[in-house]
């Protein structure tokens, strides 16, 4: 990834990063203002992801083919994570997210390395939570000056959050990555609103995504895929949302109209309330994914029958040969899905 040096996660900072340290000054007749210089803000390249930088786990093999994952929230205001246990080749699930006054959550690493909630668990793993001290505003020390003037004072930028990518997808022209801390980035092409940050301008540097509409405040995203011009991603609260082009219906949302936002997938006809998604593929003008109930769905556009379903029109010419809805996607003869 290349870039102008623009790190996610500093919330109230009004600063233009930049990558070489610039000092702000701002004077008035009763002060003498010294600076701190601001923050060396890295490139996206130094933000790590997971499956390119080096762990520095001590993991241990897995008993009984029983894996487990253990949080360190040491100083943290709320209770640990209870540990997960699965199989070998499981997933763990990412827990809430820990809080500490006077401090933000970077998120879960293992040494240097954000972790990869997508990753199969294969051994004894041990996340520790990281975090960066501050209120993600500037600060004036001291406060006030004296009543005859002269006082200097210092500002101080924001920290420098510790955020890393642990994941990263890319479409055709615009590429998403997952944060450490849950959240989403993206950028490049935006002229179908792949991007997702309410525009249609195109972006040279990483935006972070606002949540979607009436999700919680612990709401985080946990998985991403990237079409050619669109976007999904599965959240935390097991929902699948969607954003971008959606003239074949590849959002799933029901319509053939393009969103600028992240909008909620509907959940297939006829299953529980307990459904929730557990991953997703995309590619140009159709979409895959797979359900808690371990079937397949799919939408999007059919001209080849690219939707498993015969229920759907198909032919390269066809312009009904499209679900805008998900459909299952037909189990292959002789097989047979767990219950």
């Amino acid at each position: 990834m290349g870039g102008g040096g623009l790190i996610p996660g500093i919330p109230g900072s009004t600063q233009t990063p930049s990558n070489t340290p610039t000092p702000t000054v701002a004077q008035t007749s009763d002060f003498r203002i010294q600076t701190t210089p601001s923050p060396t803000f890295p490139s996206p390249t130094a933000l790590t992801s997971a499956s390119s930088a080096t762990s520095t786990r001590s993991a241990s093999p897995c008993a009984n083919n029983q894996c487990s994952v253990t949080f360190d929230t040491t100083q943290a205001n709320t209770a640990t994570p209870a540990t997960q246990t699965m199989p070998s080749g499981g997933l763990a699930k990412r827990p809430t997210d820990p809080t500490r006054h006077g401090y933000f959550f970077d998120g879960w690493f293992i040494g240097q390395v954000a972790y990869d909630f997508n990753q199969p668990v294969t051994s004894n793993l041990k996340l520790t939570a990281k975090w960066t001290a501050g209120d993600g505003h500037w600060s004036l020390a001291p406060a006030h000056g004296t009543a005859l003037g002269g006082t200097t004072v210092t500002l101080t930028p924001p920290a420098t959050r510790n955020i890393k990518f642990s994941q990263i997808t890319s479409g055709a022209t615009h590429s998403l990555a997952l944060g450490s801390d849950g959240s989403l980035y993206a950028w490049g092409d935006n002229s179908s609103g792949q991007v997702g940050d309410n525009s249609t301008t195109l972006r040279q540097t990483p935006v972070k995504i606002n949540k979607p509409a009436n999700t919680s405040d612990q709401f985080t995203f946990t998985t991403i895929a990237a079409g050619d011009h669109s976007s999904l991603a599965i959240g935390s609260d097991g929902n699948l949302y969607a954003w971008g082009n959606n003239t074949r219906g590849q959002l799933g949302d029901g319509t053939t109209e393009n969103k600028l936002t992240p909008v909620k997938v509907p959940k297939p006809a006829g299953v529980s309330n307990g459904f929730t998604w557990t991953q997703v593929s995309t590619r140009w003008d159709h979409t895959l994914a797979l359900g808690s109930d371990h079937n397949l769905y799919a939408w999007g556009w059919n001209g080849y029958g690219q939707l498993g379903n015969t229920s759907i029109p198909t032919g390269s010419d066809n312009l009904a040969a499209y679900s805008s809805k998900p459909v299952l996607v037909s189990t292959p003869a002789g097989v047979i899905l767990p219950s």
